[in-house]
C-alpha cells in the first residue's frame, strides 16, 4: 500500500493531512484501517561495514560479499549519459568524435531485513545512490563528484545501489533495525475502523441516513457532499462488498447499466471505488484519507504514523494469473501466457463472464474466466495435448495451486514436472 503525509499550518486548518490507498487485492479494508501516530526520533546508521582498497579488489573477484546486514553484489554498468573523462578509452568502442557510455560500477546491498535509513561512504570520481523497496525507488542521492556521503531515508529500504566511477573505498551503514510492530504496540490510535461507510463493513451503520451522516462527518468545513452522488455510489459499490471476501474483489468484473434495457459497461468491481479518489473529498468520505488536527501538534515537530489494516494473507502474497483484467470476448490463442505461466489450450477460446449475480438489474457482479474442453478440433494444426483440456506451466516450482472452477464441473487435474511423471490425478 502507499499512504502520504502534507502538513498544514494555515490558521484554522493546523495539522496533517493524511492519505493512503489499499493493497490492489482489495484496495479498501473490509474491517476498518487504523491510524497511529507517534513523535519521530532520531535514526541513526550505526552498524557499518568498511572495504578499503583490499577489500574492492577482492569483491572485484569475487564478485559478491556477505555482510552483517545482508549481500553486497558488484557488477560493471555505464552511466546514463556519455562523461567527457579525459584518458578514458575503451577499446574496439573509441573513435575520434564518438561519445561513447563511460564503465561504471554498480555495488548493490540487499539488506537481510527493512531499514529505514542507509548511509554511503564512497571515495570516487563521480557517485550516484538509490534506496528501493520492493522493487521501488524510495529515495535517491547524487550524483556527486568526488568523496561523498549520501544518506538516503525512508519509510521501508530493503535494497541499496551506488553506482560509481573510479572507486577506491566503500563504506555502507545502517540503522540497527527494529521490530516496527512492536514498537507501535503501544502507541495509541488516533482513528479506528476507518472503512468504506455502508452497512456491509459497518454493522452500527443501519440505514441510507446513518451511511450518509457517516460519511458526511469525515468531511472537512465547507465541503459538501450531495445525498444523490452518495446514493448512486453507493447502489454501485454495494454488490461488490456482498459478493468479495473470497474471491479477492481484484478478481471480480462488473456490469453497469445507466437504465433497465441499455447497454452494459464492463469494468472491474474496484473501479467505482478507485475513481472518485482523485478528489480529496471523496476519499476522506470513503474512508481512505484523514486530517489530523490535534492540539497536541506542535508545528516544527516531526510526527510519524503507521495506517494498518488486516487483509487474508493468501490474497497480499499469493500470485493471482487469472483472467480479471482481459475483456470479455477477447480471443485467445491456443498457447499464451500471462505474467510467466504459459497455458496451452487444444483450440483457440474466448473469454467469458462467469456465473455470478443475477443478469438483471443496474449492476451485476461476475467474473471472467475461459471455458475447457478436451475435445480437440482436428482442424487446428497446433501441437495435440492427449486428452487434457489445459496443460499450464509455472515458472518457478510450487507447492500449492489453486483452480478456482464454476460450480457443476467435473475437472480431474494432474501435476509434476515437466518430464514427467504426472501424479495426484484426481477429481475436483
Amino acid at each position: 500500500m502507499d499512504a502520504h503525509g502534507i502538513a498544514q499550518v494555515q490558521p484554522g486548518a493546523v495539522g496533517i493531512h493524511l492519505s493512503w490507498s489499499g493493497p490492489p487485492a482489495w484496495g479498501y479494508a473490509p474491517g476498518g484501517w487504523t491510524v497511529q501516530r507517534r513523535p519521530a526520533g532520531r535514526i541513526d546508521a550505526r552498524d557499518c561495514e568498511l572495504l578499503d582498497a583490499s577489500g574492492l579488489a577482492g569483491l572485484r573477484l569475487t564478485r559478491e560479499r556477505t555482510l552483517r546486514f545482508g549481500v553486497l553484489t558488484l557488477r560493471t554498468s555505464a552511466w546514463v549519459e556519455p562523461l567527457a573523462t579525459p584518458g578514458l578509452s575503451v577499446p574496439g568502442l573509441s573513435t575520434p568524435g564518438l561519445s561513447v557510455p563511460t564503465p561504471t560500477e554498480t555495488f548493490r546491498v540487499d539488506l537481510d531485513r527493512a531499514h529505514r535509513m542507509a548511509r554511503v561512504t564512497v571515495a570516487a570520481k563521480l557517485s550516484f545512490a538509490i534506496a528501493c523497496c520492493e522493487g521501488r525507488v524510495v529515495a535517491v542521492s547524487g550524483p556527486v563528484a568526488g568523496p561523498a556521503t549520501h544518506v538516503l531515508r525512508a519509510a521501508r529500504i530493503d535494497a541499496v545501489l551506488l553506482i560509481t566511477l573510479a572507486t577506491t573505498s566503500l563504506q555502507v551503514c545502517v540503522d540497527l533495525g527494529v521490530d516496527e510492530t512492536a514498537q507501535w504496540r503501544d502507541v495509541p490510535a488516533i482513528v479506528t475502523g476507518l472503512t468504506l461507510p455502508l452497512r456491509e463493513l459497518m454493522p452500527s451503520l443501519t440505514s441510507a441516513d446513518d451511511e450518509l451522516a457517516e460519511a458526511r462527518s469525515r468531511l472537512r468545513p465547507g465541503e459538501l457532499l450531495a445525498q444523490e452522488e452518495f446514493t448512486r455510489l453507493t447502489a454501485v459499490v454495494r454488490p461488490t462488498l456482498r459478493a468479495a471476501g473470497p474471491p479477492r474483489p481484484s478478481s471480480l468484473a462488473m456490469l453497469l447499466r445507466e437504465e433497465p434495457g441499455a447497454d452494459a459497461d464492463e469494468v472491474q468491481v474496484l473501479d467505482p471505488i478507485r475513481v472518485p479518489l482523485v478528489h480529496p473529498m471523496w476519499r476522506r468520505a470513503l474512508g481512505f484519507a484523514w486530517f489530523d488536527d490535534d492540539p497536541a501538534l506542535v508545528p516544527g515537530q516531526t510526527f510519524e504514523y503507521r495506517i494498518s489494516a488486516t487483509f487474508p494473507a493468501e490474497d497480499l502474497h499469493d500470485a493471482d494469473h487469472g483472467f480479471a483484467t482481459v475483456p470479455t470476448g477477447t480471443l485467445l490463442p491456443t498457447d499464451f501466457t500471462i505474467d510467466a505461466v504459459r497455458f496451452r489450450l487444444p483450440q483457440p477460446v474466448a473469454v467469458q463472464m462467469a456465473p455470478g449475480t443475477p443478469a438483471a438489474g443496474a449492476v451485476r457482479v461476475t467474473r471472467r474466466g475461459i471455458p475447457l474442453d478436451g475435445k480437440r478440433d482436428p482442424s487446428w494444426l497446433t501441437p495435440s495435448l492427449d486428452d487434457w483440456s489445459l496443460v499450464i506451466d509455472l515458472p518457478t516450482p510450487s507447492a500449492t495451486v489453486t483452480l478456482e472452477l464454476a460450480e457443476g464441473h467435473d475437472l480431474s487435474f494432474a501435476a509434476g514436472s515437466p518430464a514427467g511423471p504426472f501424479v495426484a490425478t484426481s477429481p475436483v
